[in-house]
């Protein structure tokens, strides 16, 4: 169920850079959605609304739907390490996924079979066996990005078969290129990749050698705009022999210069026909959303770090499943006040952020069925998934200024119903962000997480879901 799109006011113009040339928000960043905010001194109204479950699924949330994705160069830092007990913990309440390995560092940061691990521009075995190490004790799978511009066909097939070799079933796919559609806003990419034509002859050179290499699946092209998926993402996946097994589009809403809340939380009126054409085009109807966040180039502070990113994560999250994404990789790079849900410096976790409160009630929600829903009566935001065990799982948002009590009618009679809130006072709160009434900790846990039992009647059941909040209602049906 998607809201309501609301006109916003234009962008400020930014100037021009790799990052700042970004997909659907390049002029779609701001936009009261929700009107104005309540006054502190006036308590906010409560409305009651209906949120219906249908029963015939409109799509599939799949297991491995929240995944993250980190830059290349993390491969040469103590980080992706088994021993590593708070990322290993924080990755495991997130469920079996998939990490993706790549960014802008791609590019920079190479390939020596030599190598003796933790160098800071190359990457060498010792590092893959350290990565395997990590995937072993998550449960998770990795796309490897590899260098495209800066590499050779010969190299990038060497790691590949490497990796292969290392990393074992963990390695779901080759990673090739990182935002060929914007390499002319980078001099030395646009010297090696002048247009399009030079990017289709090289591709297809190294995804010979690579398939020459290992049968492991390749994954491309991680195109940067949405604006340019048609060109890029979807020209690639028709290619016949050299299209990818994996098409990988970017998203982020808009420029980290100019985000906002109200921005953050408008819809976007880009993504969905984007990911339409994805779901309809990409090799096996196979996609993923390799790299997304809030905004561009770490994020926008003030905004990427709050409650607010939590909403709009699951918003994303179930929109993508709704269109037939396989999987978010949500990118984690940087330590500033943007958008990394886990903040770590020379591989220790220091933060989580309010971004990783929604990334795991969206993992909470579970996977199965995607599960018509339909809202009466105000803006909340609402998804359902049936479950393989039976059980439903019935995600609320509601970032607006008024409480809602929520009716949640069912066909028949609920048994054990219960919720499970994320809370923290307010869209702008970055601290004191809760799942259950606990929140997260930087060591990973996550302790007695709390699930209300909510009550039941001939009807259904009711759940109060106050301003700037979610909820996770989970119950099963009574047999007939």
């Amino acid at each position: 169920m998607r809201m309501t799109d609301r006109p916003g006011p234009r962008a400020r113009p930014a100037e021009l850079s790799r990052r700042s040339v970004l997909l659907g928000g390049v002029v779609v960043v701001g936009g009261a959605l929700l009107g104005p905010r309540m006054s502190c001194d006036a308590p906010p109204p409560t409305v009651t609304t209906t949120v219906r479950t249908g029963t015939d699924p409109i799509g599939t949330v799949p297991a491995g739907l929240v995944g993250f994705s980190f830059e290349r160069r993390t491969l040469t830092t103590p980080l992706f390490r088994a021993a590593n007990g708070p990322l290993v913990a924080l990755f495991r309440l997130l469920g079996p996924s998939v990490l993706r390995l790549g960014g802008n560092t791609v590019e920079r940061v190479g390939w020596d079979r030599s190598g003796a691990g933790q160098a800071p521009s190359v990457v060498g075995p010792p590092d893959l066996a350290d990565l395997r190490g990590f995937l072993d004790a998550v449960g998770w799978q990795a796309f490897h990005g590899t260098p495209f511009a800066t590499g050779t066909a010969s190299s990038v097939a060497d790691e590949a078969s490497i990796a292969s070799a290392i990393l074992g079933p963990t390695l779901a796919a080759v990673a090739l290129c990182n935002e060929p559609d914007i390499y002319f806003l980078d001099a030395a990419l646009k010297a090696v990749v002048p247009d399009h034509a030079t990017f289709l002859a090289r591709w297809g050179s190294f995804a010979a050698a690579i398939r020459d290499a290992t049968d492991i699946p390749l994954a491309g092209p991680d195109t940067c705009l949405l604006q340019s998926s048609q060109a890029w993402t979807v020209d690639l996946a028709g290619r016949g022999a050299a299209a990818p097994e994996w098409s990988t589009q970017h998203y982020y809403r808009g420029l980290g210069n100019v985000g906002s809340i109200d921005g953050l939380l408008q819809p976007d009126p880009l993504l969905v026909p984007v990911l339409d054409r994805l779901a309809a085009t990409a090799p096996a109807g196979r996609y993923r959303l390799s790299e997304t966040n809030s905004y561009s180039s770490g994020g926008a502070p003030g905004v990427s770090n709050t409650l607010a990113s939590a909403l709009w994560a699951l918003r994303l999250v179930f929109t993508a499943a709704e269109h037939g994404a396989a999987g978010v990789n949500f990118h984690n790079s940087g330590t500033g006040a943007g958008y990394p849900a886990i903040v770590q410096v020379g591989g220790e976790v220091t933060e989580v952020r309010p971004l990783f409160a929604g990334l795991l009630l969206a993992a909470q929600a579970g996977s199965g069925r995607l599960l018509p829903t339909t809202v009466e009566g105000t803006q909340i935001e609402a998804w359902s998934v049936q479950r393989g065990d039976g059980s439903v799982g019935v995600v609320l948002s509601n970032p607006s200024a008024a409480d809602l009590v929520v009716d949640l009618p069912s066909p028949g009679l609920l048994t054990g119903p219960t919720v499970l809130r994320l809370e923290g006072g307010s869209l702008a709160a970055t601290t004191g962000v809760t799942v259950g009434g606990v929140a997260v900790a930087p060591d990973g846990s996550w302790p007695a997480p709390r699930r209300e039992p909510l009550p039941v009647t001939k009807l259904g059941t009711t759940v109060a879901v106050p301003a700037a909040s979610a909820a996770l209602v989970e119950y099963r049906l009574a047999p007939a």
